[in-house]
């Protein structure tokens, strides 16, 4: 799991995910890998089981409801043991790429009369969608994906602290 001054730090919001058709096996769980596009053109990955998903609805919905009513009807996959007997991961990373792709344009307008919802909402795509680690350079390679990799790190947000601090500057020597 990751640290929340992590995922925090790493949150960029979202305004693009697609998912890779491939659902490889990382820590012995199948995992669903999103290919995120952020607001200012970085691409990244992320990889999560079908729960961690799950979860995120479960957390999501009930702000998403507050901006956009009927958002908690949207489809979202129940896997069911003959997809995991036979391995037959396209219908559920179709529906599950489907939901959140749903989830990111809902929260994608920011013409809302709730602002606090917004925010809450934003914010936890945010941090679920997150720069995390979990999809390798090698993982990267062995799916094929190409992502940008991004320029420079962003700050940390008002209020979080910067995990890697500067270093201070060594005194001259005479």
């Amino acid at each position: 799991e990751v640290e929340p001054e992590r995922s925090v730090r790493n949150a960029v919001r979202p305004v693009h995910v697609g998912f890779c058709s491939k659902a490889p096996t990382i820590d012995g769980e199948t995992c669903y890998v999103a290919i995120v596009s952020g607001d200012g053109g970085e691409r990244w990955a992320v990889a999560k089981p079908f729960r961690a998903f799950k979860l995120f609805r479960n957390e999501i919905t009930p702000l998403l409801e507050k901006l956009a009513p009927g958002m908690g009807r949207l489809p979202f996959p129940a896997p069911s043991a003959i997809h995991s007997l036979l391995g037959i991961d396209e219908p559920i990373i179709d529906g599950v790429h489907a939901w959140l792709a749903a989830v990111v344009e809902a929260i994608a307008d920011d013409t809302v009369a709730d602002l606090d919802g917004f925010v809450s909402a934003e914010r936890a795509l945010s941090i679920f969608l997150a720069e995390d680690g979990s999809v390798s350079d090698q993982l990267v390679a062995k799916l094929g994906l190409e992502l940008r990799l991004r320029a420079s790190p962003r700050p940390p947000p008002e209020g979080v602290p910067d995990p890697k601090p500067e270093p201070e500057p060594e005194p001259q020597k005479k």
